[in-house]
């Protein structure tokens, strides 16, 4: 995927659309404690929950095309409030890494990415950071699909910018279907390494649109 060598700064909200593969996991709190790459901030707030790890392939955004690999613990308890907060996550736009530190303080890092149709219902995908494989994973989807929203399960992102706590409420909609994890690789030193977990589901989604909206 060619991105621009322009850089450009585009505050929120922001408008995307694409596909993605969202596995849900229920992690346990030694691992994401001691693997899971957590910042000062979330070390001694994690409250539990499912976790996630999201593969995403925005075809369409206010920074252009991009991919995005990004791992989510699950709950933390910040500012007496139960929220998700993202731990570790790449994206292969420099636009998107500069955006999306400066709009919600995500801690976005720059690699790599190749999205493969292998055929109708298979797709991998890879992340490399300095032409080092450090991700590797492969999807079935499944034939049956359903409608998606975050109005049944809104929820909140905080994350820290600077020094300051900052909560996002994002909102996107799309149309899912079972997926299976038919191959995983992960080097530690650059993701948590949750290839030996088995997910509660994986799913991938089309078409999906999402807003992103200003924090607050």
């Amino acid at each position: 995927m060619e991105q621009s060598t322009q850089l450009l700064l585009v505050p929120a909200p922001w408008q995307l659309s694409g596909e993605a593969y969202i596995m849900v996991f229920k992690f346990k709190k030694d691992f994401v404690e001691n693997s899971c790459f957590l910042e000062p901030f979330q070390a001694n707030t994690f409250s539990g929950f499912v976790g996630t790890v999201m593969l995403v392939n925005y075809d369409d955004s206010p920074v252009g095309p991009y991919y995005e690999l990004l791992f989510i613990p699950g709950l933390f308890n910040i500012n007496k409030k139960k929220v998700f907060s993202i731990s570790k996550i790449y994206v292969s736009s420099t636009n998107s890494v500069v955006n999306g530190i400066k709009n919600w303080g995500i801690p976005k890092e720059h690699a790599d990415f190749e999205w493969k149709n292998v055929d109708e219902n298979t797709v991998e995908i890879s992340v490399k950071m300095s032409q080092k494989l450090f991700f590797k994973a492969r999807f079935e989807n499944l034939k049956i699909s359903f409608p998606v929203t975050t109005s049944i399960f809104p929820f909140t992102i905080a994350q820290k910018l600077e020094n300051e706590m900052i909560f996002t409420n994002p909102k996107a909609s799309g149309k899912a279907s079972f997926a299976k994890i038919k191959e995983i690789e992960i080097n530690q030193q650059y993701f948590p390494n949750f290839s030996n977990i088995k997910p509660i589901a994986t799913f991938c989604i089309k078409k999906f649109n999402m807003i992103f909206n200003i924090p607050k």
